[in-house]
This record gives C-alpha cells, structure tokens and sequence, in this order.
C-alpha cells in the first residue's frame, strides 16, 4: 500500500510503502522481516530537506520519481539524506540522476546527506558519483539556517 501526499502549502510532502521482504534479493538476510519505503520532505529556508529510507526499487519507482518531480518544480536547492536506504536498484539511480538533471539545468544543486553504503555502492558502480555534492549531516543542518 502507498500513501503520496502533495505538497502542504509548499513545506512537506511524504510517501509510504510497506511490503513483505521474502523476496529473493533478501533470502541471505533473515533479520529483515519487513522493509519500509519512506520519502519526507521539508522545506528548510532556500534549501528542500528529503529523507529517504528503506527499499529504493521498482516497486516504489513511480511514487518516488513524482516526488521528486514534485521536489523539482519548488525552484529550492534538493538536501537528500539517504542514510536510511537499506537497498537501491537501477530505477532508484534513475530518480536520482533525473532530479540531478533537473535541477543542473536550472542551476541548483541536490547534496546527499550521509548517503548509506549501498548509496554509495550503486552511484560508484554507475560512475556517477561525481555528479552529487555530499555533506555530512552537521553540515546540512548547518547550511538550512
């Protein structure tokens, strides 16, 4: 189930996705009994602060590209702490290099926040690492004042 709601007076807008992790990708790991989607967003000054956490994959793909189309459209600078993502597939990279697109050509920048390994390990592999600013969160909660 997933609940998309849109953007409160341009401050919050926030997706849930539950399911069950018996998937095949998830057979090695019995410790995770059940993964959780989640995507908030705030607006934080001149800047827009999203959180992401959980499974990044095909299943949440169409809320999480609107989100971020959502995010886009605010004409703000995109924080995306992805320290909570626990898996990213291809069609996450594709959200996150889409936005980064957007908001390149429009002269904004979307900074990873203490992005998680498995983060990490997908831009790196695709070799587009390079495109993301990164900040630690001190930095981030620093820059929104």
């Amino acid at each position: 189930m997933y609940l998309l709601t849109g953007l409160d007076g341009g401050t919050s807008v926030g997706i849930t996705s539950r399911r069950s992790a018996t998937r095949a990708r998830r057979a090695f790991d019995d410790s995770e009994a059940q993964m959780e989607f989640t995507c908030t967003a705030q607006q934080a000054g001149r800047h827009l602060k999203v959180t992401v956490a959980g499974d990044v994959d095909l299943a949440v793909y169409p809320h999480f590209q609107a989100a971020a189309a959502t995010w886009a459209a605010t004409g703000s600078d995109v924080q995306l702490d992805c320290s909570g993502v626990t898996f990213m597939d291809s069609m996450g990279l594709r959200v996150l290099v889409e936005l980064w697109q957007s908001l390149n050509g429009a002269d904004r920048t979307v900074t990873l926040i203490a992005p998680s390994e498995r983060v990490s390990r997908v831009l790196d592999l695709a070799g587009v690492q390079g495109l993301f600013e990164e900040a630690d969160p001190g930095a981030a909660e620093h820059s929104a004042a």
